[in-house]
């Protein structure tokens, strides 16, 4: 299935794709054909046919070799020229970074302090799963894996990406707005990991939406505003984003524990000690998640990069699941 693109690289990758394409269809066709011709053409009719003794041809073999090089080498430079388009770093004071991290099994997307209305406070902008950008603008993705190797992948946009333990990778783009999406003034794109990063992979999904320069200001004072936000609806929105796929709000067992009744539970861990399931309880376990492992699961669970207030109303949460039945 064909899917619209949505970046300036877009056109040039498949422009570049549907040559291959056209190419590849063409020799298949032509081979074969030709191929047929002779079976047919050049069949044992009886048993009185004598083989026909089998001559060479220069000329013959010079064309089907320097053709199909030459072709060759011409989707090489272009396939060069493209390649070096997608992964040059465009410059300027209209570009934004954007840092990446990637974990089992969620993206969070940290924005630019120059997005803030007063850039001297602390508000770090950030938001899960859900990417922003400005229509037309350059950015540029920093990013890294708290666990396990990842993969990027806008379809989109054209893009892919390794997201390594250990080291920082970088894709580059210009978003559009796509010419079924342009009257809205917003799109949205599939954001996917294409590398098996355990069992909830194919979970690991993601939007990028595309704004218009207007939408995506007020995108980011909204961002802003939220980021000192304590609340437990604040906290199940950061649950729904990074926790669900390993914690349960039912009782059922996942990776990790429920968070169900979590909330002033005595808790049991690997090492032989207990603690109550408190404040200081929970803001460790998202800090050093490795220092109480609760008995009977896996010490799983990477350092999570959480403000105060995204703690916070993730303690307000669990403390409203308390009285789930």
């Amino acid at each position: 299935m064909y899917i619209e693109g949505a970046s300036l690289y877009a056109s040039s990758h498949d422009k570049l794709m549907l040559w291959i394409n056209i190419l590849t269809i063409a020799a298949f066709i032509i081979l074969n054909s030709v191929l047929i011709y002779f079976i047919i053409r050049y069949r044992k009719r009886s048993d009185n046919d004598i083989t026909s003794p089998i001559a060479g041809s220069t000329i013959l073999e010079i064309v089907w070799t320097v053709i199909p090089s030459l072709v060759l080498v011409w989707l090489y430079i272009w396939g060069s020229i493209v390649f070096i388009k997608m992964r040059t770093i465009p410059t300027g004071e209209n570009v934004v970074d954007i840092t990446v991290t990637a974990q089992q099994w969620a993206w969070s997307f940290a924005y630019p302090s120059s997005f803030r209305k007063n850039p001297e406070k602390p508000t770090v902008l950030k938001s899960n799963n859900i990417l922003y950008l400005e229509e037309g603008r350059p950015f540029k993705l920093v990013m890294s894996s708290t666990d396990v190797i990842h993969s990027f992948f806008i379809p989109s946009f054209r893009i892919k990406e390794d997201v390594v333990p250990g080291m920082y990778t970088y894709t580059t783009f210009t978003p559009l707005i796509s010419a079924s999406q342009k009257g809205k003034g917003r799109a949205e794109y599939n954001i996917f990991c294409t590398e098996y990063c355990g069992k909830d992979h194919s979970g690991m999904l993601g939007k990028a939406i595309v704004l218009s320069p207007a939408k995506f200001q007020e995108q980011m004072e909204k961002i802003e505003t939220e980021a000192g936000n304590i609340s437990s609806g604040r906290g199940r929105e950061i649950f729904e984003g990074n926790c669900k796929s390993c914690h349960s709000i039912d009782g059922s067992r996942l990776v990790g524990p429920s968070f169900k009744g979590l909330w002033k539970k005595d808790r049991k861990f690997t090492d032989g000690s207990s603690a109550q399931a408190d404040e200081n309880y929970i803001r460790n376990s998202v800090i050093e998640p490795a220092k109480q492992v609760v008995e009977g699961y896996p010490a799983a669970m990477p350092v999570q990069s959480y403000g105060d207030s995204e703690i916070q109303s993730i303690i307000e949460y669990i403390k409203s699941l308390s009285s789930l039945k």
